[in-house]
This record gives structure tokens, C-alpha cells and sequence, in this order.
């Protein structure tokens, strides 16, 4: 079996991971507003500059939601890293993993003309797959110099007094709002992760 289970959340084993993609440390990532494009692992082409705004969600493994997410009518490139800690040490997939502070999350950059806050919110919603660890939370993490925070605790709420359910049964309830910190990207092989490797795993799966 090429797959080891964490925390619900199929991983591939570290032996698996490491043999394929070499470890690279994550080089950190200036908080919003904006991502150089070379840093963008994964792209639409782009509207204009005015109307591009970004976003950042922990959402449990970040492989899935990364790809995901830039499905969704608006969204123009997504970007995986770490987050949620205030330490200034850079963090590489292994500290995230063996330590308890920092989330796996997604940087995605949209177009406010094509997709609202509250709309890519509700996207955020139905595509992530939390589990109960601190990695894998879900999170909404909002910058202080927008009004993010006043926006998503607003949708939030809403969500909580409609009592929302996703059709597995996942409450609104899990999700959390904190203010968002320093965003360093993720090691080059977790960037566009299942674009680039699922083929692969399939043919070692036979």
C-alpha cells in the first residue's frame, strides 16, 4: 500500500513522498495584498489588475482543495503554504507535519467582478475536508487591512443560525476565523500536487 491515513485524510507515506519529490524549504510568502505571478503555482488567465483580490483558507489537506478551488468561476490561481503561526521560523512540510501550530492553507487569487467574497467563502464551505488537528483545520484567515473579518463573521453567523450542513453532514460550526499571519509557500512538489502526480500513483497503484 502506497498510502498511509492521518488524521482521516489519505496521505502518501513519507518514503513515497520524499523519493519522489525532492525536500525543498519553503521560502516565505509577504503577507497580502498582492502574489508575485511567478509565485502562482497553478493560473487562469488574468483580469485586470484592480479587480484581483486574494484570499486564504485552511482546509485540511491542501492538495485537493488547491485544485479544487480553481475550478470555481472567478477564481484565477491558487497557491498551498503554511500559516496560522506568529514564529518567524520558516516552516517545511516535516515542522508542519510533527508540530502542532501551523495549518496547511490556500492562497487564492479571484476576480471580484466574476466571484464575491461571500460566494468564494461558500466554495471554501463545500471543498474543504478539516479534520480535528490543528494541520488540517478549517480556517478562514482574514487580513486586518480589508474587511474580511467583519464579512466572514458575518457569513458565518448566518451559516450557524441556518444551521448549514454540507451533504456529508459537516456543520458550519467547525469553521474558524483567525487573523491571518505571515504565508510561506509550500515546497514545490506539494504546488499543483495531484495535477502532476496522480496519473503517476495510479500506474503504482496497479
Amino acid at each position: 500500500n502506497n498510502f498511509t491515513k492521518t488524521d482521516g485524510t489519505m496521505k502518501n507515506s513519507f518514503l513515497l513522498t520524499h523519493f519522489l519529490a525532492p525536500f525543498a524549504t519553503a521560502s516565505a510568502f509577504i503577507a497580502l495584498p498582492s502574489i508575485p505571478s511567478q509565485a502562482l503555482h497553478a493560473s487562469r488567465p488574468r483580469s485586470m489588475l484592480h479587480e484581483r483580490k486574494e484570499a486564504s483558507f485552511g482546509m485540511g489537506c491542501f492538495w485537493e482543495p488547491s485544485e479544487s478551488l480553481l475550478k470555481q468561476k472567478g477564481v484565477l490561481a491558487t497557491t498551498v503554504g503554511y500559516t496560522g503561526n506568529s514564529e518567524s521560523v520558516i516552516p517545511s512540510y516535516d515542522s508542519v507535519c510533527y508540530g502542532r501550530d501551523w495549518v496547511e492553507a490556500v492562497r487564492v487569487v479571484y476576480d471580484d467582478s466574476e466571484v464575491t467574497y461571500e460566494e468564494l467563502l461558500d466554495h471554501f464551505f463545500e471543498l474543504q475536508k478539516p479534520t480535528p488537528s490543528r494541520q488540517y483545520s478549517s480556517i478562514v484567515f482574514t487580513d486586518s487591512k480589508t474587511d474580511e473579518a467583519a464579512r466572514a463573521q458575518k457569513w458565518l453567523e448566518s451559516c450557524i443560525k441556518d444551521k448549514r450542513r454540507r451533504k456529508d453532514g459537516l456543520p458550519a460550526s467547525v469553521v474558524k476565523i483567525e487573523p491571518l499571519t505571515k504565508f510561506y509557500r509550500a515546497e514545490g512538489y506539494h504546488q499543483e500536487y495531484w495535477q502532476k502526480w496522480r496519473g503517476r500513483f495510479f500506474l503504482i497503484s496497479l
